[in-house]
C-alpha cells in the first residue's frame, strides 16, 4: 500500500533532528534543481541539518521541493486546482460537497515518482440551529482512491511547517 502524504511527511519530520548553525545548500543541489526546473521563479533556499528546501513558482503555481544533502530528491509538493485532480478524487469531493468546504489542494511526488494528493478543508454538521465545523485532511493515491481521512492541523502540508531553519 502506498504511503499517504501525511505518513510520508511525518516520517521525514521525525527523521530530521535539530539544526546546525553553519549548513549551506550545496551548489550541486542548486545546479540539479535549476536543470530540472528551468522556468522556476522566486526561488528561495533553506538549509536544514540533513536536507534542504527550495520554494518556487512555475506558471504562478507554488511549489516546494526537498533534497537530501547528497542531492537526492525527497519530495516535491505543489498547489493544485480541483480540475487537476484524478476523476475518482473529484467524484468523491463532489459527493461530499453538500457538507464540506475545500480550502487547499496539493500534490506530492516523492523521489521514487509516487504521487499522492492531499485535500484540506472543513466538514460541518448541523446541531440545532448551529453548524459545527471540523478541519479535515483527505489523502488520495495516484489514481484518486481515498487512502486516509483525519483531522487537519496545518494550513500547508505538514512537512512545510518545520521550525529548525538555519539562520
Amino acid at each position: 500500500m502506498k504511503k499517504t502524504i501525511y505518513s510520508l511527511l511525518l516520517l521525514l519530520i521525525y527523521s530530521l533532528g535539530t539544526a546546525q548553525t553553519v549548513t549551506e545548500v550545496p551548489e550541486t543541489i542548486k545546479t540539479k534543481f535549476s536543470t530540472q526546473n528551468p522556468n522556476a521563479q522566486n526561488v528561495k533556499w533553506t538549509a536544514f541539518k540533513n536536507d534542504c528546501m527550495v520554494t518556487y513558482s512555475i506558471n504562478n503555481i507554488y511549489n516546494e521541493s526537498y533534497y537530501k544533502m547528497n542531492g537526492d530528491l525527497i519530495l516535491t509538493a505543489s498547489d493544485l486546482k480541483e480540475d487537476q485532480l484524478p476523476k475518482k478524487t473529484n467524484q468523491y469531493l463532489f459527493n461530499i460537497r453538500e457538507n464540506s468546504k475545500i480550502d487547499m489542494i496539493g500534490r506530492a511526488i516523492d523521489g521514487k515518482n509516487d504521487t499522492t494528493y492531499q485535500v484540506k478543508g472543513e466538514v460541518f454538521k448541523k446541531k440545532g440551529r448551529k453548524l459545527k465545523y471540523k478541519a479535515v485532511n483527505w489523502n488520495f493515491n495516484s489514481v484518486g482512491d481515498l487512502t486516509s481521512q483525519g483531522r487537519c492541523f496545518y494550513r500547508k502540508f505538514p512537512y512545510f511547517s518545520r521550525k529548525e531553519k538555519i539562520k
